[in-house]
């Protein structure tokens, strides 16, 4: 078990996944197992863009399980969970800390407007965007992503040709979507799970390839 990478998270914020292998990148730091709450939840993702949110601990049993691919936390000690293997997992999080989101964001979830869809319904209750920052990655980097030519439809500022291919940068596509929706702070890992031996790709390695979880979580 790791911690995410240290980019400033509110005191009681925590985000930690379990990789592919130990990382040689010095960006991860080890954590207790321990430490992760005992309380999770998670969904049967299905690349949509479908958020769920928690604001009870009794909401947590009704969520889990669903079909969908964002969840928001307003409890502390819940852990939040996704599985990705080339699909962006984002953290949404309140600045000082009322609120943490987990999102799934491969091409289909992103043009379905789930990340847009997760801010929105902080929005609801009461938690602008002006007052989140974000964390997107690991995910598969630009390079490494070819695609077909409709993605030059889908999101054509962030899709064009690399070597004679057409290649799409999910990366700055969730960032260009993220500051659109009013958040002011995002931040990527920029590290591509396809080509970082230490992260399980898809693209990669196919049908032999497990998944990195993550986990976020508001500190009780």
């Amino acid at each position: 078990m790791l911690f995410a990478p240290d980019i400033d998270f509110p005191e009681n914020v925590f985000v930690a996944a379990r990789l592919r292998s130990a990382p040689d990148d010095g960006l991860w730091y080890p954590m207790e197992e321990a430490l992760l709450p005992t309380k999770r939840v998670s969904l049967r993702q299905v690349h949509s863009g479908r958020v769920f949110v928690i604001e009870s601990p009794e909401d947590v049993p009704a969520v889990a399980g669903r079909e969908g691919d964002g969840l928001i936390s307003l409890v502390p000690k819940v852990a939040l969970t996704i599985r990705v293997a080339d699909c962006a997992p984002v953290v949404l999080y309140h600045a000082r800390g009322r609120a943490v989101a987990l999102i799934h964001a491969g091409w289909r979830g992103t043009l379905a407007k789930i990340v847009e869809n997760a801010v929105s319904l902080l929005a609801d209750r009461g938690i602008p965007p002006s007052s989140l920052g974000a964390f997107v990655g690991p995910a598969i980097g630009f390079e490494d992503y070819e695609v077909g030519e409709e993605f030059l439809e889908y999101f054509p500022h962030t899709t064009r040709r690399y070597n004679g291919r057409v290649h799409f940068d999910l990366y700055a596509e969730i960032e260009r979507r993220l500051k659109l929706a009013g958040v002011p702070l995002v931040r990527k890992l920029n590290v591509s799970t396809y080509s970082a031996n230490y992260l399980h790709s898809f693209r990669r390695d196919w049908e032999k390839s497990g998944r990195n979880e993550v986990f976020v979580w508001l500190g009780g």
